[in-house]
């Protein structure tokens, strides 16, 4: 009974103080500290000799008391004081100056505090993102900061306000610049201590004004955390990377234009994708460059003990190197156009045609080639973006979509490279293979137009002269489509001729005759010289369960390239007679371009090439085959068309070569049992092919025989589930 009666006593004599006046009084002897005390004192001690800590704690609990009172849509006392008396404008000079030692860290943890628990939008109150911006300055400033950590902090709460509340993006993204804004805030006093001389506030504000006075930038989010991209800290850099992909995809096209041409976006991180690329050792061991297939969140998995990909020197450098290409790739892939566009730009032009290319034509060791061409194949498996996929397509292959002419160069760099298919060394040879089969792996439509499409879109290659003649010997579809050619005036039309081959009803990939083309290709290899009948094994289903994979997988992979479903002639004016047809002209020999004309050049000269290569020429091969495009189908797949005279197709040189191995293995004794002992070898199983001595011809020729016999059916299955997937 005494306690209540004492209690109510003490309320009675001693009534709670209005928190705003507590909030008066906190802030008036926070500030006192400065009015009373030289700026030189100011730094002799550190923070935790002082009071400035617990007056700010206390402040920072009576804003939280008073968020739990009033209501959503209502500001309360303290915070209306705060804002309307220059606080913030204050406290963020002060951040600037650390002073006294140690202060900056609480004063981000304020700042932080509004951020994320004030209910009430306060954001675009000019005393509180003036403040704020120059606390970006700072971050964007001062490198390897102490309070990395908290200045990160803030920075991410602050773009989630803005993601909550985007038109606040101009205030931190627009034209002015922030240096003007760091030189009033010393001048504003408060009214709660309109009677201090804070003179040595501003000489604190003052005294750092120099290095403001320099900083330019539009955008002060992203040139804030550009500047912790490179963090010591490695959680703090992550923490970078990944809200500057949330800032570059905030839709805001004037502020995403200010990133690009206000900041050193673009030169700090294509700068940083150089040094990395350079960081890489010369003397790396080639096969494990395509081990290291890292995601930009996930690199440092890279460097555990438990990481699949065992510890080789310069790794750390690969590992870095395509993290950070593939950062760059998922921040063009996410970004605003404008962003995206000038940073994979960016890539091709300070990166990919200055320094990689640089390396291709300087190379002149094998290893170097090797190297680097391994190097550029694991970029493209690393790229998933549009746009940085179609800058690589222009620096390798060109933008160039009309049909190449024999023996003019349209693109020196993609003939550069193509030219190291035929090099001395074995090694580049497969190499620069392998870097084609891997951009064929994921088809690129402007990549396959480059390289093959352009000179088969005029269809040069058939014979309309012979028309009439094939028409009975191929098929009523044909027929039907021979027909309905331009200018009969019965053409297909627009859409029929557009529509998609993967949706069905390609008469081109599906013809009526096609056991007629299938058994082209199943019984090219004459019956005595079949390995597969010797070992009793021909293989031919396991090729087409193998296609019906890789088909489907290529089909939807082209998904949405506009191809169209028929081979037809281009649409031309009804003004131009039949002859300006390409085959009417005897001087416009058919050309396959270069890309086509290397494999089938390489194809020939099966019988003087190593297995290895050979087996890499047919893959690329039977990759081209897969794809759904009717003239790609029609040139490679169909040898029932007729061919204008001196055209090379698969199919003619397939017949050639085995013509040329029938010659010669008239000569070779025993020439079953080492057909089939060597085929026995080159399928994995183990054979006395060293007992038969076969000289190094006969094992090129028999190598031969048998890379085309299994190659013909791989083609024959191809074409068979293609039919089966166009009907």
């Amino acid at each position: 009974m005494f306690s209540a009666l004492s209690q109510a006593l003490e309320t009675a004599l001693a009534p709670e103080v209005p928190k705003i006046v507590d909030f008066r009084h906190q802030w008036a002897h926070f500030l006192r500290f400065y009015a009373e005390n030289k700026p030189l004192s100011h730094k002799s001690q550190p923070v935790e000799r002082t009071y400035l800590v617990f007056h700010l704690n206390q402040m920072l609990k009576l804003l939280i008391q008073e968020q739990r009172e009033v209501e959503l849509h209502s500001m309360g006392p303290c915070m209306e004081y705060m804002i309307n008396h220059q606080v913030l404008d204050i406290l963020s000079s002060l951040a600037q100056a650390d002073t006294p030692p140690g202060l900056r860290p609480y004063i981000i943890n304020l700042f932080v505090f509004l951020l994320t628990k004030i209910k009430q939008t306060i954001l675009p109150y000019v005393n509180v993102y003036y403040p704020m911006r120059r606390l970006l300055m700072l971050s964007s400033i001062v490198k390897a900061s102490p309070t990395e950590n908290q200045e990160m902090l803030f920075i991410t709460s602050l773009v989630t306000k803005i993601k909550a509340q985007p038109e606040c993006l101009t205030l931190f993204a627009h034209e002015s610049l922030p240096g003007e804004y760091s030189r009033t805030s010393s001048r504003r006093s408060s009214a709660a201590s309109s009677v201090m001389d804070l003179s040595h506030i501003e000489e604190l504000a003052l005294a750092q004004q120099a290095a403001f006075d320099q900083f330019q930038s539009r955008h002060l989010l992203v040139s804030a955390l550009l500047n912790f991209l490179d963090s010591a800290d490695y959680l703090v850099s992550i923490k970078a990377m990944d809200t500057l992909l949330v800032v570059c995809a905030l839709p805001d096209d004037i502020s995403a234009l200010n990133a690009v041409q206000g900041t050193e976006m673009l030169p700090t991180l294509v700068g940083r994708l150089i040094r990395l690329f350079e960081a890489i050792p010369l003397d790396l061991d080639i096969g494990m460059i395509e081990e290291v297939r890292v995601n930009w969140a996930e690199a440092h998995h890279f460097h555990a003990q438990s990481s699949s990909v065992p510890d080789f020197p310069g790794k750390t450098e690969l590992v870095a190197f395509y993290s950070w290409l593939d950062f760059c790739d998922s921040l063009i892939k996410g970004a605003l156009d404008d962003i995206a566009d000038a940073l994979a730009s960016e890539i091709r032009s300070e990166f990919l045609e200055k320094i990689v290319e640089a390396h291709f034509m300087d190379a002149r060791e094998p290893l170097e080639i090797v190297q680097t061409v391994a190097k550029v194949t694991q970029c493209w498996s690393h790229i998933q973006s549009r746009g940085l996929a179609g800058e690589f397509c222009i620096w390798l292959f060109g933008d160039n979509t009309e049909p190449e002419l024999k023996g003019v160069v349209t693109h020196p760099f993609k003939h550069h490279v193509l030219q190291l298919c035929h090099h001395d060394s074995q090694e580049v040879v497969l190499e620069t293979l392998s870097l084609y089969d891997v951009v064929l792996e994921r088809p690129c439509d402007p990549i396959l137009k480059s390289l093959v499409l352009a000179n088969l879109q005029l269809r040069g290659y058939y014979n309309g002269s012979l028309a009439e003649a094939s028409i009975s010997s191929w098929s009523d579809e044909e027929d039907e489509r021979e027909k309905l050619r331009p200018g009969s005036g019965l053409e297909l039309s627009p859409r029929s001729r557009k529509a998609s081959p993967m949706a069905g009803g390609s008469r081109t990939m599906a013809p009526t005759n096609i056991a007629r083309v299938i058994n082209a290709w199943l019984y090219m290899v004459p019956d005595e010289l079949r390995s597969s009948d010797l070992a009793k094994d021909s293989g031919y289903e396991q090729y087409v369960k193998n296609a019906q994979t890789q088909v489907a997988s290529t089909f939807k992979s082209c998904e949405g390239f506009n191809w169209p479903s028929e081979a037809t002639f281009p649409e031309r004016s009804d003004t131009l007679s039949s002859d300006s047809r390409p085959e009417a002209d005897p001087s416009r020999q058919f050309y396959e371009g270069e890309f086509l004309a290397t494999l089938f050049d390489m194809l020939e000269n099966l019988l003087e090439q190593d297995y290895e290569v050979n087996l890499s020429v047919t893959a690329l091969l039977a990759k081209l085959a897969q794809l759904p495009h009717p003239h790609l189908h029609e040139y490679l797949l169909n040898p029932t068309i007729p061919i204008v005279q001196g055209t090379r197709t698969l199919h003619t040189l397939m017949q050639s070569l085995l013509t040329t191995i029938r010659n010669e293995t008239k000569t070779i004794e025993q020439l079953q049992r080492k057909v089939y002992v060597c085929r026995k070898t080159l399928l994995g199983s183990e054979s006395d092919r060293i007992a038969l001595n076969l000289t190094r011809r006969e094992t090129k020729v028999i190598d031969g025989l048998i890379i085309l016999e299994e190659f013909s059916k791989e083609i024959a299955a191809i074409t068979l589930v293609k039919y089966h997937q166009a009907c």
